[in-house]
């Protein structure tokens, strides 16, 4: 299931992220169709004056731009004003439905890894809904401010700001909507964003992850290169959306890196780190769906890099709701 999942990814990315989208021209009837559904449910959720105010982080493309290092980065930053923060989430990949908030008994299987590795990054609420309308309600007398992890299609959930996360190297791809490309809605919803942050831009006005350290529980805490010197070659075992750029930052460090990458929101099986001679590598996110069967990994930890001039202009907006 898991490698027909991912098959089906490369095959639809293949032609998503090129000029022309070939043989998925035959999707077209299928574009037109889902356009004019997003048409007809498109309005304007936003509500400035709602207490407290709701940040809602999103993108108009399907798959990983990195919304939730955004979040986080997000959440420690308004933390850093003396603001209590909430973070709401559709918990995608989870096995449960209902509303759950996360606590250090939940597993990554029951609320989605990304709620997870929220909570234990920022040590902020976190709840989980398919309605986030719900999710927003549970949190709302308790934090001056809820951050939804996406949620920039969810009409039914108002807000105060929005913030479309967009990646730099795949932009839009071909431009064209659900199934013929990768877009949610229109590429001109982009304009009614209050905010965009380019992720992988290392530039004034773009949003990249900056390497910290390696992490194992029997070992602590190693810097770069320390686990360089004693560890040159890797084996990476991730469940991300852009394992390709994985590799590559880690190249970019140094490293000899293996690869072997499965869908996004993957539940790992023991199965899946076999003995190797090279160090085994994950991602944070990776970490918190590990079997309590495995052991001696290795968690490289990133922070994501938000531009000053966002914050800034984000503080002012939010500042004036508070």
């Amino acid at each position: 299931m898991a490698i027909g999942r991912r098959v089906l990814e490369r095959f639809f990315n293949f032609f998503w992220y090129r000029e022309s989208p070939g043989l998925l021209w035959l999707l077209w009837p299928l574009e037109v169709l889902y356009k004019a559904v997003v048409t007809r449910r498109q309005r304007n959720p936003r509500v400035e004056s709602m207490s407290p105010p709701c940040i809602v982080v999103g993108n108009v493309t399907v798959g990983g731009t990195g919304k939730t290092p955004v979040v986080i980065a997000l959440v420690h930053y308004l933390q850093s004003k003396g603001l209590s923060v909430g973070v709401i989430s559709r918990g995608y990949g989870r096995s449960s439905r209902g509303l759950i908030e996360v606590d250090a008994g939940r597993t990554a299987e029951e609320t989605g890894d990304e709620p997870i590795l929220i909570h234990q990054a920022c040590q902020v609420p976190v709840v989980v809904s398919e309605q986030r309308v719900l999710a927003y309600d549970h949190l709302k007398h308790r934090v001056d401010v809820v951050v939804a992890d996406d949620g920039l299609q969810h009409l039914s959930l108002p807000r105060s700001i929005e913030i479309a996360v967009v990646d730099k190297q795949r932009g839009f791809g071909n431009g064209h909507c659900l199934p013929l490309g990768p877009l949610r809605e229109p590429a001109e919803r982009i304009r009614r964003v209050d905010h965009i942050i380019y992720r992988g831009a290392k530039t004034l006005d773009g949003a990249y992850l900056v390497p910290r350290d390696f992490y194992q529980a029997d070992r602590g805490v190693v810097s770069l290169e320390h686990m360089l010197a004693r560890h040159p070659s890797i084996e990476v075992v991730t469940a991300i959306a852009a394992p390709k750029r994985l590799r590559e930052d880690l190249e970019s460090l140094g490293f000899n890196v293996t690869l072997k990458a499965f869908a996004d929101h993957y539940q790992f099986r023991a199965s899946d780190f076999l003995t190797t001679s090279h160090a085994v590598v994950v991602t944070e996110k990776d970490a918190v769906k590990l079997p309590a069967s495995v052991n001696g990994v290795w968690i490289y930890r990133t922070h994501m890099h938000l531009p000053a001039t966002t914050l800034t202009n984000l503080w002012t907006q939010l500042e004036a709701m508070l």
